[in-house]
């Protein structure tokens, strides 16, 4: 048997498992159709993710995250708010400052009395400039063409890519369009993309289709690429606290004037906890 433990983030959710033991760790055992596997909703366990938590030093963790496809990513913030969580509940000190290695960077997290996370975020890179752009720079917009469509945005990197377009859409509109967007030949690696309405200088609401996983109710990297572009654009306010409204709630994102800092504040949530086994077939995961 295999234990495992079901978090979400905002509705995004995640199977997790303890790697702490590296003798046996799952990760080598977790292959693409083993994730698929685990993730379907229908014959699986149900998840946007897979994530699997493990210790560098006593105050360095690693944690490695799979999409639903079956393919490691980069970064994935709600994961990131949870892998703080199940280590807290594993009985590890979350109390002070600690630091997560992700695949895409290292980043500064802490958990508050109030039972949700805060963090740091990987600085966002926006393509066609080495540093800070100026706000407002026309530069900042991509125009990528989709049969009789146009579709302007920033494309920038949060330790993974996002593809961000300031305009208001429906939730048809966002599942028709956002996997052509995803697989555009502009993205080699695909991209996330989010459709954002900047509603005043503090508020944001977006819409997400997420990178090998489709429409997605939350998504921490996403709501930094939004809360970014919107800070670029001129349009959101640096240096404050910026709501940034998805389906599955409110995060609340805080982006210096350098874009150098960015600092991530939001809720993660124990579901349950379960074992898999031998008759399980999890594609050779339990074995």
């Amino acid at each position: 048997m295999l234990t495992f433990w079901k978090y979400h983030g905002l509705g995004n959710d995640f199977v997790m498992f303890d790697g702490r033991d590296k003798s046996v760790s799952p990760l080598d055992r977790l292959t693409p159709g083993t994730v698929q596997s685990l993730c379907d909703r229908h014959t699986g366990v149900g998840a946007d993710g897979i994530i699997v938590v493990s210790r560098v030093s006593n105050t360095q963790y690693r944690m490695t995250y799979y999409n639903a496809d079956g393919y490691e990513a980069e970064m994935c913030g709600n994961g990131l708010r949870c892998t703080v969580a199940l280590l807290q509940d594993l009985g590890e000190d979350m109390s002070g400052t600690i630091e997560i290695i992700t695949g895409g960077s290292t980043v500064l997290a802490q958990a508050q009395p109030d039972g949700s996370v805060r963090n740091t975020m990987p600085t966002p890179k926006f393509r066609g400039f080495q540093g800070i752009p100026p706000t407002a720079d026309p530069r900042l917009i991509s125009t990528i063409k989709l049969e009789d469509r146009q579709f302007k945005g920033v494309i920038l990197s949060t330790g993974n890519p996002h593809f961000v377009i300031p305009e208001k859409i429906s939730l048809d509109d966002l599942l028709t369009w956002g996997p052509k967007l995803e697989t555009h030949p502009e993205f080699p690696n695909r991209t996330n993309v989010e459709f954002i309405e900047i509603l005043d200088q503090l508020t944001v609401r977006v819409l997400i289709w997420e990178r090998g996983v489709g429409r997605t109710l939350a998504s921490g990297s996403g709501a930094t690429a939004s809360a970014a572009t919107a800070v670029a654009l001129g349009k959101a306010d640096a240096g404050r606290d910026v709501s940034i409204q998805m389906e599955g709630g409110t995060l609340t994102i805080n982006v210096s004037p350098d874009f150098r800092e960015v600092w991530l504040q939001g809720p993660a949530q124990f579901v349950f906890k379960g074992e898999l086994t031998k008759e399980g077939a999890w594609h050779g995961l339990v074995s």
